[in-house]
C-alpha cells in the first residue's frame, strides 16, 4: 500500500469513528448537559427526595454500569413509584477476565451509596430505571443536624441562592438551606 493510499484509508476510517463516538453522546444530551437550576426543574420528568437503600455494578458491553435503588419519600413533580431504580455509568465491579476488581468514574458523574438521601431530578426511561439530569446536578445531597434533626441542602446552594436573589427573597444561611425551603422554592418554579 502506497503512503497517500493509507493516509487515505486512515482519514476514512478515524472520520467513521468520531461519528461512532459522538452519536451516542448526542443521544444523551438531554440528561447529560449542565442546566440553570429553573430549567432542570422545568424539564425533570420526575423530581423526588429519596433514600439510597442498595447499589450494584456490573459490566455490560466493556463498560460497568451501577443501578441505585432509591426508595421514595416525597414526590415533588411527576408519579414515581414508592421504589424507583436509577440507572448510570461508572462504579467498581469484578472484571469478567481479570477476575479483579475494577473502577470505573465519569466526569461530573454521580454516585450513590446506601443511606445517603437526596433530592433527585430524573428523566424517565422506557426501559424500566430512571437517569439523573445534567449528571451530578442531578443529585442534590440532603445532610441531617444531628443536634437538631432538621435537614438542609448544600451542593448547588450558590447556584440556588443566584436564582432566588433575582426574585429578592433571602432563604439561604451560611450556605445552606433547610430542605422544606427548598422544596418550597421548586414548587414555587413549577407553579410559574
Amino acid at each position: 500500500m502506497k503512503l497517500s493510499e493509507y493516509i487515505s484509508f486512515l482519514s476514512r476510517n478515524i472520520c467513521v469513528l468520531c461519528i461512532a463516538i459522538m452519536v451516542p453522546a448526542v443521544s444523551l444530551a438531554g440528561t447529560q448537559q449542565k442546566q440553570p437550576f429553573t430549567r432542570l426543574v422545568e424539564v425533570a420528568d420526575t423530581i423526588v427526595v429519596g433514600e439510597c437503600v442498595e447499589v450494584e455494578s456490573q459490566w455490560r458491553k466493556n463498560k460497568i454500569y451501577t443501578s441505585a435503588t432509591i426508595e421514595i419519600s416525597e414526590s415533588i413533580k411527576g408519579n414515581a413509584p414508592s421504589i424507583i431504580r436509577i440507572e448510570y455509568l461508572g462504579g467498581t465491579a469484578l472484571h469478567p477476565k481479570l477476575n479483579a476488581p475494577v473502577s470505573m468514574k465519569v466526569s461530573n458523574g454521580a454516585s450513590f451509596t446506601e443511606g445517603e438521601q437526596n433530592v433527585l431530578f430524573l428523566k424517565d426511561s422506557a426501559k424500566g430505571y430512571y437517569q439523573l439530569m445534567g449528571k451530578s446536578q442531578g443529585k442534590i445531597a440532603i445532610d441531617t443536624d444531628e443536634e437538631t434533626g432538621r435537614k438542609y441542602i448544600h451542593s448547588g446552594v450558590k447556584k440556588i441562592h443566584a436564582d432566588i436573589s433575582e426574585n429578592n427573597t433571602s432563604i439561604i444561611a451560611a450556605d445552606r438551606m433547610e430542605l422544606p425551603d427548598f422544596l418550597s422554592y421548586i414548587r414555587s418554579i413549577l407553579q410559574q
